[in-house]
């Protein structure tokens, strides 16, 4: 083989490309499982309108819509052929629910950082080399 290089770094290209996707689909579960939380409805997109509509949105993301003078949040996954529904006080519930998770996050994730400082991971004089 000429270019073993070449080949290396396709293979990281491929292999990252391929953990964003899984990524994106855990982010795109977790965040369908809070709008089911908050009381979106699912409905799916089991006709060729339906399918239509589906398509004109912004895929995995919370679009803000206008309907007969109410404001309607739809987060359309066109993977599944689904659309979340839900109003004004179902996208209240939602951001209230993000902001649970994220603040969960942040503490696990400071939790484990002081876990670790308390293992004497934190003093590199144990390593050696004066750093």
């Amino acid at each position: 083989m000429k270019h073993p290089f070449l080949l290396f770094v396709l293979a990281g290209l491929v292999a990252g490309f391929s953990g964003c996707a899984a990524l994106n689909e855990m982010q795109a579960r977790q965040t369908e499982q809070s709008l089911i939380t908050a009381g979106f409805k699912v409905i799916p997109a089991n006709t060729a309108e339906r399918q239509t509509s589906l398509a004109q949105l912004k895929p995995y993301q919370v679009n803000r819509k206008m309907r007969g003078g109410s404001v309607y949040y739809l987060y359309p996954n066109p993977k599944e052929g689904a659309l979340y529904v839900g109003g004004q006080a179902q996208y209240n519930a939602y951001q209230g629910y993000q902001v649970q998770r994220q603040i969960t996050e942040e503490n696990w994730m400071n939790r484990e950082m002081y876990a670790a400082d308390s293992m004497g991971w934190g003093d590199w004089s144990l390593w050696g080399g004066g750093w």
